[in-house]
């Protein structure tokens, strides 16, 4: 068993949480924006969530995959989601842990609500890290395994013996 074959398993579980987790702050910042649609990073945050939901579904499937195309996309998506779900984490924490969180925006919400949704912006953006990580191995170790068959010097074990 190769080594991109070990880590599609792993790739895969790491995918699932991080789709459970993006749900999740889907699900909260939807309900925050029900409440009060006046905070402008609260919405960034929704769309941000609403674009990763429809995205990472293929993404999820194309872990058992074996091309490494689709290795180099969801690194691609991997590295641009990585860097909007900072963006995410910076806004919650600018949000509700800067003066009383009781009176930050949406009002009428409780503190706990609040920072569950930070809490998972942190998740998603932790396992988005950590599944980058592990496409970098899995399309570092297709090109190994792929450079290892190219430039094998040695010939076949059924190959005619040639005398000089």
């Amino acid at each position: 068993m190769a080594f991109g074959d070990i880590i599609r398993f792993p790739l895969f579980a790491i995918r699932l949480l991080q789709w459970a987790f993006i749900v999740i702050a889907l699900g909260l910042f939807s309900k925050f924006i029900e409440r009060d649609n006046n905070g402008a990073h609260i919405i960034f945050e929704e769309v941000v969530y609403a674009i990763a939901t429809a995205f990472y579904i293929p993404i999820l499937i194309g872990s058992f995959l074996k091309n490494k195309l689709v290795a180099r996309v969801s690194f691609l998506f991997d590295l641009i989601f990585s860097q909007l779900f900072l963006v995410t984490v910076v806004f919650t924490s600018q949000d509700f842990d800067y003066g009383s969180c009781r009176l930050a925006r949406p009002a009428g919400t409780s503190c706990s609500k609040k920072h569950a949704a930070q809490s998972f912006a942190y998740l998603s953006y932790f396992f988005t890290l950590f599944a980058l990580l592990l496409e970098l191995f899995r399309i570092w170790g297709k090109d190994k395994e792929n450079s290892h068959e190219k430039h094998d010097p040695r010939a076949p074990a059924d190959a005619p013996v040639t005398s000089a």
